[in-house]
């Protein structure tokens, strides 16, 4: 351990974790990763396996430490949690337990609800936004798109000491961005997450996107309508890496489909396959972030007397394919069709 060295844990080494800890494992000998089965196993055995989506030819097989037990590293100085939203409460035991109230707390999820579970149980606490999207072909291998890196926050002034001393770890590997309004950062970063729904709902990219025209408007008056929900509730835009700024989002919703078409291409292929997408049509899961992202927004815009047709039937639609036994995607056309009977419901 070099002297001054901060022992870094990664807790929950997926897509977003795996790729921070591969990248910090080249620069930082301090870091851990704790994830388990066959995705664990591969990484002991040949090493973390990472790509650029740019380049899917030329692969780095980075070795890293793997733990399988929290018990396998008594201590560390920073914890990164990055599992998603619907595993925090129970991560958040399952450090308490091994490791108390002593390491930094870094929280790397989705959406605003972190905010609130992580300090109620450690006293220090850092936030980190992640503005790139990442995912797992097989065990032990991760893809990527755009460069890694990470906006850091804190909503209690006292703990500008943890901020920098995780700046300081990560900035050693990744771009380090900080912010004095990682809640307003959270809420921007929150709004454009809101069309994984819209992205699991289509099949996308497991199934081939026929009616362009369409899904963009449902995904870009998605997102618009998380814009402005957010902006009545009194948040201010913060600029995140990779992530269209309000007055682009508002010009993909607004202007005509043909001048838009080009970024609108863009943005989505940075998205690949979106978290929830991952979760539903690669995995087979039910848990998903819908209620933390979704359901918020939806909270938010009632509370706010924001009309969100686009995001209240991407809401209902979704939740009713997960309460099934296998989850069907739909036809685009057929979620713009309710879509548009939602909002003609509304005017009646």
């Amino acid at each position: 351990m070099k002297a001054g060295e901060a022992r870094l844990l990664i807790f929950g080494a997926g897509a977003i974790g795996g790729s921070l800890g591969g990248w910090l494992s080249l620069e930082h000998d301090e870091t851990y990763l704790y994830a388990r089965g066959e995705h664990a196993r591969a990484m002991r055995e040949k090493g973390l396996i990472l790509y650029d989506a740019k380049q899917p030819e030329k692969r780095e097989s980075i070795p890293v430490k793997v733990i399988q037990r929290l018990s396998d590293l008594p201590d560390a100085d920073i914890v990164a949690i990055a599992v998603k939203l619907y595993h925090l409460e129970s991560a958040t035991q399952e450090i308490k337990a091994q490791y108390g109230d002593n390491p930094i707390i870094l929280g790397l999820q989705n959406g605003v609800a972190n905010q609130k579970i992580l300090p109620e149980n450690f006293s220090r606490v850092v936030f980190g936004i992640i503005p790139y999207n990442a995912w797992i072909d097989q065990p032990g291998t991760i893809g990527y798109q755009q460069a890694g890196s990470v906006l850091l926050g804190i909503r209690n002034l006292e703990l500008k000491p943890s901020l920098k001393e995780v700046t300081k770890t990560l900035q050693e590997a990744i771009l380090v961005r900080t912010t004095d309004h990682i809640e307003d950062a959270a809420h921007c970063k929150l709004a454009v997450n809101l069309s994984n729904a819209v992205m699991a709902l289509a099949g996308y990219p497991q199934r081939q996107i026929k009616d362009l025209d369409h899904f963009q408007q449902i995904i870009t008056n998605t997102i618009y309508e998380g814009v402005q929900v957010i902006r009545a509730a009194g948040y201010q835009q913060v600029e995140l890496d990779n992530i269209p700024s309000w007055t682009t989002i508002w010009a993909a919703a607004r202007l005509p489909l043909f001048l838009t078409r080009g970024i609108f291409k863009s943005n989505v292929k940075k998205s690949n396959r979106s978290s929830m997408s991952q979760d539903v049509l690669d995995k087979k899961r039910r848990e998903t972030e819908l209620e933390y992202l979704n359901g918020y927004i939806l909270q938010l815009a009632e509370a706010n007397e924001v009309a969100v047709p686009y995001n209240r039937t991407i809401y209902r639609l979704t939740k009713e394919r997960l309460a099934r036994e296998i989850f069907e995607p739909m036809a685009v056309q057929d979620i713009f069709s309710a879509i548009q009977s939602n909002i003609e419901d509304s005017k009646a």
